[in-house]
């Protein structure tokens, strides 16, 4: 009885005879031609319109990468059909068995989970794969869509050892006749019509031919497994390039990237970086080094010094580029950006049908002056277009009038106009101009002042420390975090070691999960406090110095920061400071009521409501520009900043300056530049400058030509052990 019910449930996990191939013709022309193949076996997709000369040279590509082995970056506008190419492409060569270990790259891990619900659905719905390559989707097929018979599948008693999950598909081992599904015509010619002749799966001596019908005897025939046996498909996010790419085994030998950048990280110089070190440090080096790796990136380029972007001047890769305007009309000022424009966007809001009835009349316009309109124009590909437009070039002029000109250079183009949003931001290039080659850590003998600003964090805390002479002439001293990082170029959020981590190492009271991070922002604030207080600097005249005054935010976490500043026992050193973004139709900060001798160039010193401490309150806004115009004034003028070491030097410092832009505002008779984050940007050393500028206006420095007037000048600083002394006798 169990005898009988294993030989059942054998007999259902057996695939079953491999079904002749449909079409042995087609799938043979299919075998070395990429573009054949994704024309012909995909009618609903790749299939749907003719390619375009530039999608034939792409594809073309491609497909040499993937026989041969290579580097390609091909770049190219949206509806380009990249990612249904990669797809498809992926498919041929395990099906053909070009390439053994296929493994896609996406953007995030859903995509790369769509991606394989892609592929899985073409192996298991698609007719036409049926048809010719019945090795590999006649076992698809006999899952049923149920995974747990994977591991139970046979074919012919053994298993295929196929596998279906959501990030993977492994192809099933087939053992078949050399001849059985499709053979060359040198090898085998039916003698009537010289066609092809086929061999049932019994493996038996008689060949069939298929046009004929008619059985010929053949020659003893030999088995092997069939080239897309073993075949391993996986996709994955980019952030898990590194973890787990062995798979049974074996290492990837084919590596496709389909748009591995999204919107935020596009335009984030840290996530570029880190996509870029990705790239070529450990996708690049999955490969076994006996292998030759085929690896493909195809994507749209989002900002200008983005990633794909950067990899286009990569002499290690080959790169494409492809525009979807290739040449502009000769009517593109007058009846496009005019006339035909104007037609699309005249239309009431308020009304539901308005703007449909406003485009149906853009269209019949430029159906009846098509010939004009479309006199001298290019485009990539001509079928681009929908249904309610009569053209390519329409429906680039829909996108180019609907979403304005950045958007469409960014996603139509590849040419994204450059990240600064004003003419009045900084790009991280102009910050790194400044650096002069000096030292690090060395100050002028002709700076009067060295002052510092903390920028407090969870995780981290970073400072930066300049000088300033009289005519708030400066430089960069030192740009650091707290804990130390190990490495020059990093960020707030991934800091190594955390302040957590550092406290847990360097004291005996016990650090848990449970610690609050009040308590262990306060030992940071306390130990760095400390550290900038005591540090020593080499002038340049052999002289030595130290910091005068310190700012430090209060903005995050006020009552901690305070609380360290009086345990630190630094009170007339460490000042509490907050930054104020001063609109248009605000009142500038100049004209609030408090003593003149407590106010300078656009801050004040103040006691906030309800509180027993003051603070430095300043106009963040014009001290943003301030900073702005320090780095771009020329080395040597008066207000002008410079920074040390070499441009690579200071990338982290550029990037932070750079992650902002001004806005002009207009209210209350006056103008104002408010400064905006651009999104996913860390902006943490912008105001750093911005609080050692501030730290030094408070000393007395002041910028010729600004109005503003030297503040009350300062007592002497006091040394720590004073400043104990004081605080026990009070």
């Amino acid at each position: 009885m169990a005898q009988r019910s294993r030989e059942r449930t054998a007999a259902v996990a057996d695939v079953g005879e491999i079904p002749a191939v449909v079409n042995p013709a087609r799938r043979a022309a299919c075998l070395d031609n990429l573009e054949l193949f994704l024309a012909t076996y995909f009618p609903d997709s790749t299939g749907l319109k003719p390619f375009s000369d530039d999608h034939r040279r792409v594809i073309a590509r491609m497909q040499h990468c993937l026989m041969h082995g290579g580097r390609q970056l091909n770049v190219v506008y949206r509806g380009f059909a990249k990612t249904s190419i990669s797809e498809r492409a992926a498919i041929w060569a395990a099906l053909n068995g070009y390439r053994h270990y296929i493994l896609i790259f996406a953007a995030s891990k859903e995509n790369a989970t769509d991606i394989i619900e892609s592929i899985q659905s073409e192996l298991e719905e698609n007719d036409l794969l049926y048809e010719d390559f019945p090795e590999v989707c006649h076992p698809i097929r006999a899952l049923d869509g149920k995974v747990q018979r994977c591991k139970s599948q046979t074919h012919h008693g053994e298993r295929t050892r196929i596998a279906w999950k959501a990030d993977r598909i492994v192809m099933p081992v087939i053992r078949w006749p050399t001849t059985h599904h499709w053979i060359d015509q040198e090898t085998a010619t039916c003698p009537s019509c010289e066609g092809p002749l086929l061999v049932p799966n019994d493996g038996s001596d008689a060949w069939l031919c298929p046009q004929c019908q008619k059985d010929e005897v053949a020659a003893q025939v030999k088995w092997k497994t069939a080239p897309s046996s073993r075949v391993i498909i996986r996709a994955k996010g980019i952030t898990g390039a590194s973890r787990g790419a062995k798979y049974l085994k074996r290492r990837p030998d084919m590596i496709i990237l389909d748009d591995p950048q999204d919107d935020k990280s596009a335009i984030s110089p840290l996530q570029v970086s880190k996509l870029l070190s990705l790239l070529r440090k450990s996708i690049t080096k999955l490969v076994s080094h006996g292998s030759t790796l085929a690896c493909i990136v195809n994507a749209t380029m989002i900002a200008k010094y983005d990633a794909i972007d950067q990899l286009l001047a990569d002499s290690s890769w080959q790169p494409e580029r492809i525009p979807f305007v290739q040449q502009w009309p000769a009517a593109h000022d007058t009846l496009w950006l005019g006339e035909y424009a104007s037609i699309r966007k005249t239309y009431d809001p308020s009304d539901p049908t308005a703007r449909e009835r406003a485009e149906r009349a853009a269209t019949a316009f430029y159906v009846e002056h098509r010939a004009e309109m479309d006199d001298g124009a290019v485009v990539s590909w001509e079928h681009c277009y929908n249904d309610t437009e009569v053209s390519a070039i329409q429906h680039a002029y829909n996108a180019l009038i609907d979403d304005g000109e950045e958007a469409f250079d960014s996603e139509f183009q590849q040419n994204p106009q450059a990240e600064a949003k004003s003419l009045g931001a900084l790009t991280a290039e102009m910050v790194q101009a400044k650096a002069c080659g000096r030292p690090w850590r060395t100050v002028s003998r002709l700076s009067k002042w060295v002052t510092a600003h903390i920028d407090v964090h969870d995780d981290l805390l970073l400072y930066v420390v300049g000088e300033s002479a009289a005519d708030f002439t400066g430089s960069v001293v030192e740009v650091g975090a707290w804990p130390p990082q190990s490495r020059a170029y990093y960020a707030q959020r991934d800091a190594k070691p955390t302040l957590r981590e550092w406290l847990k190492q360097t004291t005996s009271t016990a650090v848990t999960a449970a610690t609050s991070k009040q308590a262990v922002i306060l030992a940071g604030i306390v130990a760095l406090a400390r550290e900038l207080h005591g540090r020593e600097y080499q002038r340049d005249d052999g002289t030595v110095c130290s910091i005068d005054s310190c700012l430090i935010d209060i903005g995050y976490v006020e009552d901690t920061v305070i609380q360290a500043i009086q345990t630190a026992g630094l009170g007339s050193w460490l000042k509490p400071a907050r930054g104020v973004g001063i609109k248009s139709g605000d009142k500038p900060i100049m004209e609030w009521k408090v003593p003149n001798r407590d106010k300078g160039d656009n801050w004040i010193w103040t006691v906030e409501d309800g509180r027993r401490y003051r603070i430095i309150k300043f106009d963040s806004n014009k001290w943003k520009s301030r900073v702005r115009d320090g780095i771009r004034l020329a080395i040597g003028d008066a207000g002008s900043i410079t920074i040390p070491g070499k441009p690579e030097e200071c990338r982290l410092l550029a990037e932070h300056c750079s992650a902002e832009y001004p806005v002009e505002t207009e209210g209350r008779g006056r103008k104002v530049e408010e400064w905006k984050a651009y999104p996913g940007r860390e902006n943490h050393h912008l105001d750093n400058m911005v609080g050692w500028l501030v730290a030094a206006s408070v000393l007395g420095a002041v910028l010729p030509g600004t109005g503003a007037s030297r503040p009350r000048q300062q007592g002497p600083r006091l040394s720590l052990a004073e400043m104990k002394a004081r605080a026990r006798k009070h």
